[in-house]
């Protein structure tokens, strides 16, 4: 009776950690299928611009690009990695970094069209081009901190749609150029300064869904 009242006796339930680690496993694959389409898209976006603008139309699309990329590593003051932090650990709540990011990346966006001129730094790009690229900086440097809080968040779906939009319209924007034959320089920049601020306003709307953008 001693032993049958010991094998009826209550168990406690199992501790499992399946469902954590089957969603850290999807996540992991998520990202890694992001970085590699990513990576397929912008080469196939390279292949495109070459073979239609030829190796001097290359270059110009490759220096007029460096214009908001270096903006972007000058003047993101590492808020992405720092939000990351605040947020993760709950120093401060998602509405309280989000204002306090989007007044200082609005400010560095201003101070950063203002420092530098396009017809200064680069006197060979036309300059529609010069202004579309731009107009790229500010949105990804938004679009950057965007998708540092979906990462604070571990909203791991969120972000990499965050991050794969642009590069998906950009390579549908110049492919649709190159099947009406209208591809030239000015055009793809114009595309691409679209697709950017196409995924701004995706990102913004995703981060919308859990804090007031206000």
């Amino acid at each position: 009776q001693h032993l049958r009242r010991g094998n009826n006796a209550p168990r406690s339930p199992k501790v499992t950690s399946t469902p954590s680690m089957r969603r850290t496993g999807i996540d992991i694959a998520l990202t890694f299928s992001r970085q590699f389409l990513a990576g397929l898209m912008q080469l196939g976006l390279l292949l495109i611009v070459a073979w239609g603008l030829g190796p001097e139309g290359a270059g110009t699309y490759a220096v007029a690009l460096l214009l908001p990329s270096i903006l972007s590593q000058l003047l993101n003051l590492g808020l992405a990695s720092a939000n990351v932090y605040f947020v993760a650990s709950r120093q401060f709540s998602l509405a309280q970094v989000w204002v306090a990011s989007r007044d200082l990346v609005l400010l560095m966006g201003v101070l950063g069209l203002v420092l530098l001129m396009g017809e200064l730094a680069f006197p060979g790009i036309p300059q529609m081009v010069l202004l579309s690229a731009l107009l790229i900086y500010p949105t990804s440097l938004m679009a950057g901190i965007v998708s540092g809080l979906f990462q604070a968040l571990q909203d791991f779906r969120a972000y990499n749609i965050a991050v794969l939009i642009q590069p998906v319209l950009s390579l549908a924007g110049v492919c649709l150029l190159w099947l009406a034959d209208q591809i030239d320089i000015t055009a793809i920049m114009t595309a691409v300064a679209v697709a950017h601020g196409v995924a701004l306003a995706v990102a913004l709307a995703l981060l919308g869904r859990r804090t007031p953008m206000a």
